[in-house]
């Protein structure tokens, strides 16, 4: 399997948790076994590990840099081909809607090539988000997503999003 490697990783890492950056104690555990990202995690092709280190990266660490990394030329969401422009541009979206937009992984599986995390999503609705106005409001949904990886990125992504978001806008 081919390791990701990305320069604006570590740089993401750091917005994620200082900490981290310096910490050999951390960086040398087995990553799989915590919630938060390490420099470990950041050069992996761990299906699991890419997973997190992805959202970390582009959700948590708010960089979109992540998408050229982190997923394949031809990534493809719920059947839509749209590539790593397409992602990049979905997940603007988000950011743009949600300036404190925070993403937890409550529960990941994998199974080969295949993950699956139930996963929390909070922000605050503070930007023009799916065509509603800022609302200013707290949100707090819950989504599920069974991406596939191959090569050590991400290549597809089926996702299904609590419809309570809607209703907090």
């Amino acid at each position: 399997d081919e390791i990701r490697r990305c320069p604006q990783s570590f740089a993401a890492l750091d917005r994620v948790d200082p900490r981290l950056a310096s910490s050999e104690e951390v960086a040398s555990r087995p990553c799989g076994k915590r919630k938060t990202m390490t420099r470990q995690m950041v050069e992996t092709s761990d299906p699991k590990d890419v997973v997190q280190c992805f959202y970390a990266e582009a959700i948590n660490g708010r960089d979109l840099d992540a998408v050229d990394c982190r997923l394949t030329d031809d990534f493809r969401h719920n059947g839509e081909l749209r590539g790593r422009p397409g992602q990049r541009a979905a997940i603007a979206a988000f950011l743009d809607g949600f300036s404190d937009l925070h993403h937890e992984i409550l529960i990941i599986l994998a199974e080969g090539e295949f993950v699956s995390a139930y996963q929390r999503w909070t922000g605050t609705h503070d930007g023009p988000f799916l065509g509603s106005a800022p609302s200013g409001r707290f949100v707090s949904f819950t989504s599920t997503a069974i991406l596939r990886v191959r090569g050590g990125q991400i290549a597809e992504a089926w996702d299904v999003v609590d419809i309570a978001l809607s209703a907090q806008l």
